[in-house]
């Protein structure tokens, strides 16, 4: 019984664009050992081993938090020392979906993100913003809040400093005014 559910959960990882290498790691069973051949990703996107996307400041970085967190949810927060099996992948990357369809997410980027986390190549730390305290990934141990906080901080100053620009007085005629 087992043999048949890591065959068919082989079958799902290669039917949402798994790549080869990662169903065999996770399964045991290589590529010859099941009749199937991987789909292209369901989303369109085909992601390799790479970190350039979590050490981007837009988006992406955005989506790292966000899996983090879904991870964390779903399996405790021991990220570090976790074994990624087959499961947990394909809970991972249905759930992320469900939660976020538009993100650019696929099967193998959710594989590779957790395998350098476990590799330590990436910092865990919590949001030292009071309202959030919410964990994040960086690759700098000196960064304190996660990416939501920093670009709402920054929202906030820019539109503090706009504020207070539209606020002020014309000093210089009403200074001339007076004398």
């Amino acid at each position: 019984m087992r043999h048949i559910q890591v065959l068919e959960q082989a079958n799902l990882l290669a039917s949402i664009g798994c790549q080869h290498v990662i169903i065999t790691e996770l399964t045991g069973h290589g590529k010859k050992e099941f009749e199937v051949s991987t789909a292209p990703d369901p989303n369109g996107h085909s992601h390799r081993d790479s970190t350039t996307w979590l050490t981007s400041r837009g988006k992406f970085r955005y989506s790292a938090d966000r899996l983090l967190r879904i991870f964390i949810n779903k399996f405790g927060s021991d990220v570090v020392n976790h074994r990624m099996t087959a499961g947990k992948l394909i809970s991972l990357y249905t759930t992320y979906m469900a939660l976020y369809p538009k993100d650019e997410m696929s099967v193998n980027r959710i594989y590779y993100f957790f395998k350098r986390l476990a590799s330590r190549e990436f910092v865990i730390s919590y949001c030292s913003e009071k309202k959030c305290k919410k964990p994040f990934i960086s690759k700098n141990v000196r960064v304190r809040q996660c990416m939501t906080c920093t670009t709402l901080s920054k929202l906030r100053k820019k539109t503090d400093k706009d504020s207070n620009q539209s606020m002020q007085l014309d000093l210089p005629e009403a200074t001339s005014a007076v004398a």
